[in-house]
C-alpha cells in the first residue's frame, strides 16, 4: 500500500525497514537494502512462509532483521497483526497495529471464508494482547 511508504518516509527519528513475508510482483518501489521477506522464493520460500504464516516460526528473516537493531514492529492493518506479532516476540521489540478500515469491521463469520482471515482469527487474541 503506498500510504505505508508515505508514513514510512516522513519519519525523522527512525529509519524503516519493509518486512513481509513475500514480495509482490509489481509491488511498491522499495529501497533494496531496507526489505527482508520471510518468502524469498522457490519451493524453500514457501516451505518459510508457510512455517511462518501458521506457526509463528520467524527464523531467518528474523536474523536478517535484527542487523537493523529494531526497536518497534509495526503491523499495517489487523490481518497483519499475528504475523507482526511473530516477528516482534522474536526480536523482543514491542509492536503496534493499525487497523485502517475494513480489518477493523470485519466480523468473525466475514473472517472465517477465507486463509489470510482464518490465520488472523487464530492470531487475533495474541494480537489484542500484545501491542505496546
Amino acid at each position: 500500500m503506498t500510504f505505508i511508504v508515505s508514513h514510512a518516509v516522513a519519519l525523522h527519528r527512525y529509519q524503516p525497514v519493509y518486512a513481509g513475508a513475500h514480495r509482490v510482483p509489481g509491488g511498491l518501489a522499495l529501497p533494496a537494502d531496507r526489505v527482508v521477506t520471510v518468502n524469498r522464493g522457490g519451493l524453500i520460500g514457501r516451505a518459510e512462509e508457510f512455517l511462518f504464516r501458521r506457526f509463528g516460526l520467524a527464523g531467518r528473516a528474523a536474523r536478517s532483521l535484527r542487523q537493523y537493531r529494531p526497536t518497534l514492529v509495526h503491523a499495517h492493518f489487523g490481518q497483519s497483526g499475528p504475523t507482526a506479532l511473530a516477528l516482534a516476540d522474536a526480536l523482543g521489540v514491542p509492536m503496534i497495529v493499525t487497523y485502517h478500515g475494513q480489518d477493523a469491521t470485519i466480523t468473525t463469520e466475514e473472517a472465517s471464508r477465507s486463509w489470510r482471515g482464518r490465520e488472523y482469527l487464530r492470531g487475533r487474541a495474541g494480537v489484542m494482547r500484545r501491542p505496546a
